[in-house]
């Protein structure tokens, strides 16, 4: 999500918010990348939270690569037993994990690591992939291999950070979603509200006008600052009252809906602080906001908040409004507007 102007309440698609349209039959899955560290153990129960929301499963996908063979013949029996070895354990894991609410399943593929995975997370637009955050300073970049699904633009992220315990079941209290007036953001509200639905969880849904500035050359003038003050008014005006159109919007849905208003910050520092002080447990945003800059993989303020959100973040993507075909269409949320078909502008 991309921070700019304040909604504008004389946008008449800002002031009504059309209902969400009838439910389909998709459901969404959760794509885990298996390696051969034990990492990846850390998403499965955040995986499985996501996936029992939409009615979808956790697969595990285990991906061989055979690596440069022109340096090293494979031996095919190696080769055979490597793999009937993997699936054996794959299938004790799945069983491990596993519960009444959500299967997990395995898919065992051969080739490129990301080919493959982008092959995976492509086949069903719908689908979720899960990616580990490094505890490194670069967040999601210091993983060379899961992390490029993220630059690649392929599909929603489901963003674990790196300290949360792998066995421990996840259930989701306060989910927090970000929005900054745009259609773009406001493709976060349905995904969110089902999963507060699956969990019984609270939506706090929070809206930060930016930093008023004001060019100046040399010193300010009282009509400067008066012009910035009146800006300021303006924008915490409209801010507040499109938090409450949205909370009217949500009455039906028969969620917990509480809204967080603030301004004149760092937009992105500004959402994580609040998120963490209101105890959010699941961060639901969109990939872009107001920009929809298409050239880029997210905008910078959800880049800044998959690298450093302490909690997980389901990261919706643009591309399934451009498609036409909304990642989440099978949530029915009385009085949540279906994101119109985009152009990449």
């Amino acid at each position: 999500m991309v921070s700019a102007k304040s909604p504008d309440k004389a946008d008449p698609e800002s002031d009504v918010l059309e209902p969400h349209g009838k439910p389909s039959d998709l459901t969404s899955d959760v794509l885990v990348c298996v390696d051969d560290t034990d990492a990846w153990k850390s998403s499965v129960r955040a995986a499985q939270a996501i996936a029992s929301s939409f009615g979808g499963k956790v697969i595990l996908i285990k991906v061989f690569e055979r690596g440069n063979s022109g340096v090293t013949p494979i031996d095919p029996v190696d080769w055979q037993i490597r793999m009937r070895s993997s699936k054996s354990d794959l299938e004790e894991l799945a069983e491990k994990y596993s519960t009444p609410e959500c299967e997990v399943s395995i898919k065992i593929v051969e080739g490129d690591l990301i080919d493959q995975l982008c092959a995976c997370a492509t086949q069903n637009l719908q689908d979720i992939t899960a990616v580990i955050r490094s505890a490194r300073t670069n967040g999601w970049r210091a993983r060379s291999k899961t992390g490029h699904l993220v630059e690649l633009d392929i599909g929603s992220i489901l963003m674990i950070p790196p300290d949360v315990q792998p066995d421990e079941p996840v259930k989701f209290n306060r989910i927090f979603v970000p929005l900054d007036g745009s259609k773009l953001a406001e493709a976060a509200i349905p995904p969110a509200v089902s999963v507060a639905k699956a969990h019984g969880a609270q939506l706090l849904i929070c809206h930060v006008t930016p930093d008023t500035g004001i060019t100046i050359v040399g010193p300010s003038d009282e009509a400067s600052l008066a012009l910035r003050e009146q800006v300021q008014r303006r924008n915490r005006q409209t801010g507040k009252e499109y938090l409450t159109r949205i909370d009217s919007t949500l009455k039906d849905t028969g969620v917990s809906v509480s809204t967080v208003f603030l301004e004149n910050g760092d937009v992105r520092r500004s959402l994580l602080n609040a998120a963490r002080e209101h105890g959010a447990d699941l961060l639901v945003m969109a990939s872009h906001g107001q920009s929809g800059q298409s050239d880029v993989p997210t905008g910078h303020v959800t880049g800044f908040i998959l690298d450093h959100a302490t909690v997980p973040v389901l990261m919706v993507r643009k591309q399934h409004l451009r498609e036409g075909a909304h990642a989440f269409s099978d949530v029915e949320s009385a009085g949540v507007r279906v994101p119109n078909k985009l152009n990449d502008g």
